[in-house]
């Protein structure tokens, strides 16, 4: 069963799956912010993949990276425009286009893993507005890479 829109889930899923269900509902994407404990290369990929279709890509994540996992932070440099470092164990994808916005609050890590999962799509403005109020003071708190 597909992930949709506007719904809870628990299930055996990953990250980019739930990536991949709000890049689907656009053609471009002006902003995509994407928050997680980890990212492993092969989620980085992907995203450099999707790089055309998004003009600007924000990943925030725990300090945790820097230490344990520099080379894929390095990697990261070269597929987003921002990199944030914090103490966080969120995990949270954030779409922002001109006809639509989506956030989806998740379990899962952006790793590859498919496990079970839950979270939360949605596309409620209140939702939205909340999230990005948060992640803003979430990056005056952190340190830019």
């Amino acid at each position: 069963m597909d992930l949709t829109l506007n719904q809870i889930f628990l299930r055996k899923t990953d990250a980019w799956s739930v990536v991949n269900t709000l890049l689907n509902c656009v053609e471009k994407v002006d902003k995509l912010t994407i928050c997680s404990f980890a990212m492993a290369e092969a989620f980085a990929r992907k995203l450099l993949r999707e790089r055309s279709k998004i003009e600007h890509l924000t990943i925030l994540l725990d300090f945790t990276i820097a230490q344990r996992h520099r080379q894929n932070l390095l990697f990261l440099k070269q597929v987003a425009n921002d990199i944030y470092l914090c103490n966080t164990h969120a995990k949270l994808v954030l779409l922002e286009s001109a006809d639509f916005s989506g956030v989806a609050v998740m379990s899962a890590n952006a790793t590859m893993n498919l496990r079970y999962e839950c979270g939360f799509i949605s596309t409620a403005k209140t939702h939205i507005d909340t999230i990005i109020k948060e992640l803003e003071e979430m990056k005056q708190n952190a340190i830019k890479h």
